[in-house]
């Protein structure tokens, strides 16, 4: 039961926020490479995802695909906890010589698959972290590079007068 809400999780972080969703079919993050002016650093990104798997998709504008990863890894720890708690509990109760000695290393699979599962999520989200970020760099060079806008004062001698108009003059480029 508890491997398929762990599962559920999961499928919900490729499933959420169409921005990244549609980002990712036009950009492919393999070609990114830094330039100054991004908007997310890819670094920082998954260090932050590394700290507390999710806080990095969080941190470059994914927060339902952060959150996700965040589910899945706070349920990973519940996992592991009550594993630990099983184990020491059995560890109590039953004595090495009983004759039912199998049962004194009941919680040992829910600390392996929390563990595990903690573990692989805090590097699946690492890397997705970085992707992310380095997807969504590429999506607003895009936008910048479409629409650039400009404004400058500007003085202006009036025809047949001593007076100066001023004003400003916005410039807007489409690329």
């Amino acid at each position: 039961m508890k491997a398929i809400f762990i599962a559920t999780v999961l499928l919900f972080v490729s499933t959420t926020e169409a921005q990244y969703r549609e980002n990712k079919k036009k950009f492919d993050y393999k070609t990114y490479s830094y330039q100054a002016g991004d908007r997310y650093n890819p670094t920082l990104a998954g260090a932050a995802s590394f700290l507390w798997p999710g806080l990095g998709q969080i941190i470059v504008g994914e927060t339902g695909r952060g959150l996700a990863f965040m589910g899945g890894s706070i349920v990973s720890a519940i996992i592991f906890a009550k594993g630990l708690i099983q184990f020491d509990d059995s560890i109590i109760t039953y004595s090495i010589y009983d004759t039912n000695a199998v049962n004194s290393y009941r919680g040992r699979d829910l600390i392996w698959i929390g563990l595990i599962g903690t573990i692989g999520i805090t590097f699946w989200s690492m890397g997705d972290a970085v992707r992310v970020a380095k997807v969504n760099n590429l999506a607003s060079r895009e936008i910048d590079k479409k629409v650039s806008f400009s404004l400058h004062p500007i003085v202006l001698p009036q025809t047949n007068s001593k007076h100066l108009a001023g004003g400003l003059q916005l410039n807007i480029q489409l690329n």
